[in-house]
């Protein structure tokens, strides 16, 4: 049982980089269109804080620290996508890595099945070079992982394990509890028809917009109970999140 748990738990951590990937994959734009007219960004700066999270139709609000997990777009036209789990979260799976490798039930975990989802991203990159796959991260896609010390001993033997052997190992693996997934990039707004219903649907492309493209990862504004909301769905993870604007607090509106 906790073989699987463990198993699951390093799969979908690693899934849920790829998937970050591909969403920063499909990110790059320019401030102005092919026609030379200026691209549609909000008039403030608005951050949106997560309110609920379901992936593969799980519930997983509770292992985010809602006030760390938002999405801000500026009106300069950048977006900053950050995911923070939970420290309670960070410890549970750090017990759990813990147990599953001093019982010896679990000691490596293979993840070379992932290796093809790299390639495809990064055509001449692969785990034998993890090193350099994760600076194209930053580099090319304006993806970030934050709360990973590179130069320490643990990480550097991590590394050179998935560089030999597209294996992780949990002999003294300890995940930071500041650990966060970062997005960053360019978007920009657009209203699109709707066939269901009589206002347009408000669209924030991460991206050039392509009437006849079909978009990674899809957010959209809509208004609840005259709170400002944004959600967030993308089809690789089932994910479907939405995130809101949260009112400001008295002593900050003074």
């Amino acid at each position: 049982m906790k073989k699987t748990i463990v198993k699951k738990i390093t799969l979908t951590a690693a899934i849920l980089i790829l998937c970050c990937m591909a969403i920063a994959a499909f990110s790059a734009c320019d401030e102005k269109k092919d026609d030379g007219t200026e691209k549609v960004f909000m008039k403030y700066d608005t951050v949106y804080e997560l309110d609920t999270a379901k992936v593969w139709g799980k519930n997983v609000s509770g292992f985010l620290d809602e006030s760390k997990t938002y999405v801000k777009l500026t009106a300069k036209g950048d977006v900053e996508i950050r995911i923070s789990p939970t420290e309670t979260t960070m410890t549970m799976l750090n017990l759990a890595l813990a147990g599953a490798s001093a019982s010896g039930e679990v000691g490596e975990v293979d993840i070379s099945g992932l290796e093809k989802y790299v390639n495809g991203l990064f055509p001449t990159e692969s785990f034998k070079d993890m090193k350099k796959t994760l600076e194209r991260l930053e580099t090319d896609l304006g993806l970030y992982i934050e709360g990973i010390d590179y130069e320490s001993e643990p990480i550097k033997k991590l590394i050179e394990k998935i560089n030999a052997e597209q294996k992780i190992s949990l002999q003294g693996l300890s995940l930071p509890k500041n650990l966060a997934f970062v997005i960053k990039n360019k978007y920009e707004l657009k209203e699109i028809a709707s066939e269901t219903q009589d206002e347009p649907i408000r669209a924030v492309y991460m991206g050039d917009y392509n009437e006849l493209g079909e978009p990674y990862v899809v957010l959209t504004q809509f208004t609840d109970n005259g709170k400002e909301c944004l959600r967030i769905r993308n089809e690789l993870l089932s994910l479907d999140a939405v995130t809101s604007v949260k009112p400001p607090v008295l002593s900050e509106a003074e």
